[in-house]
């Protein structure tokens, strides 16, 4: 009945003693094989990922280190920028105020003993000198961080600035002013090129 099915069922030859020899019998691979090849794999992935993984960390310590330098670039330049334009205010206003004094002393509406006009004069003055100091001391701080195109920028801003004696009248600033305030467009604009603004 099983051969009508199936058919023959002839048993299954067993190889000849030479193909057992050439092939072998499976127990060549010695006993500690499988852990070596194991822990090879283990050791080299374990220094791969090591490696990569100090890899990824120095760019991350790279890129926040960049970030923090450029967060700072554009702190000092914002506070340049205020500062240039206090000072040109001032500057102005200086000018005006002492011009002004002078002009009403010599058309006799105050004296020219009179306390409050040299006070305001002096103190204009100094306000004047206090924007300036200021003003230097922020390009100055941009100068020491600051990369090339924008260490030039903020250089140029400092060169006109300091060509500004607080003690000019209103006539001498006029020009230094309007100088100032190219040099400090020029400033912004090369800022935002070297963040990528547009």
């Amino acid at each position: 009945m099983f051969r009508c099915y199936f058919g023959d069922m002839s048993p299954t030859p067993s190889p000849t003693p030479t193909l057992v020899q050439l092939v072998g019998t499976g127990d060549a691979a010695p006993w500690w094989g499988v852990p070596v090849i194991a822990g090879g794999f283990l050791v080299l992935g374990a220094a791969l990922g090591y490696w990569f993984n100090r890899l990824q960390d120095s760019r991350r310590a790279e890129r926040e280190d960049v970030q923090r330098w450029d967060h700072r670039i554009l702190e000092l330049t914002t506070g340049v920028i205020a500062k240039v334009h206090a000072f040109n205010l001032v500057a102005l206003h200086e000018g005006s105020a002492a011009d002004g004094c002078r002009v009403l002393q010599k058309d006799g509406l105050i004296a020219e003993d009179d306390a409050t006009a040299p006070f305001r004069e002096m103190y204009s003055f100094a306000q004047v000198g206090q924007a300036f100091v200021e003003v230097a001391e922020a390009c100055a701080s941009l100068e020491l961080i600051a990369p090339t195109t924008v260490r030039k920028a903020a250089a140029n801003v400092r060169s006109v600035q300091l060509s500004a004696h607080p003690a000019s009248g209103q006539n001498a600033m006029a020009p230094i002013v309007n100088e100032l305030d190219d040099k400090r467009r020029e400033l912004e604009r090369t800022v935002r090129e070297h963040f990528g603004i547009k």
